[in-house]
């Protein structure tokens, strides 16, 4: 199966606006900037991909995805993250690839044996948001089987979907897939850098440094 991975990324200066109480507009842009970074490169290490595919209209983060290998379908403005899946997937489809793995940009602690799970179901996985709400990721064959339809209630709109398809469907919780794409508050991030597993992420060392403010602000938050 030619499965293709496909991540779309905002503007790095309109990403993780509610880190704002945490850091500055330039230190979330390279946030922003590191967590593709990692989640490129773990991606980098899934066997089986035909390609890595990165949707934007940040020329950052299209010069960034270029550099690690990937290739980069460019928008002219950014129109959302259905839009942009939709327009990844009748690129791939063109392309001739046989399924399509959406992965958000903000994994850094994605773990490549998840995606491996995901890629040996098939017709559509789908993992949830770690509040069950929404759909972190997923892999749908053929591309074009399914219309993307992410934001609030996805998980379960994506689930009713695909039944009134017929796509044989699966669901899947992944850690790195899930409960660590939310790092979008202190309490977050100091969870994110306190972890073993992510000790060798940029993300996880761009957060050390930033440790001393960063943990006040948790504490205070968990209070």
């Amino acid at each position: 199966m030619k499965v293709w991975a496909v991540v779309p990324v905002k503007p790095f200066a309109q990403a993780k606006q509610r880190l704002a109480e945490v850091l500055s507009p330039h230190e979330r842009a390279e946030l922003s900037c590191l967590m593709l970074q990692d989640t490129l490169r773990a991606l980098a290490r899934v066997n089986g991909l035909v390609g890595r595919l990165v949707v934007t209209a940040d020329a950052g983060a299209a010069l960034l995805a270029r550099s690690l290998g990937a290739e980069v379908l460019a928008e002219d403005t950014p129109r959302g993250l259905n839009a942009a899946v939709a327009l990844a997937a009748a690129d791939v489809h063109r392309r001739g690839g046989d399924a399509l793995l959406v992965v958000p940009a903000d994994v850094p602690g994605l773990q490549p044996a998840e995606l491996m799970a995901l890629i040996e179901a098939h017709a559509l996985s789908l993992v949830p948001a770690h509040d069950g709400n929404g759909t972190n990721a997923w892999l749908l064959s053929p591309p074009l089987a399914l219309a993307p339809a992410f934001g609030p209630g996805s998980f379960q709109r994506h689930q009713r979907e695909a039944r009134s398809a017929g796509l044989m469907l699966q669901c899947q919780a992944q850690p790195g897939l899930g409960l660590d794409l939310d790092l979008d508050h202190a309490t977050d991030l100091e969870r994110f850098a306190a972890e073993p597993r992510h000790r060798n992420t940029c993300t996880a060392r761009f957060l050390a440094k930033r440790q001393n403010r960063l943990r006040p602000l948790a504490a205070a938050k968990a209070a």
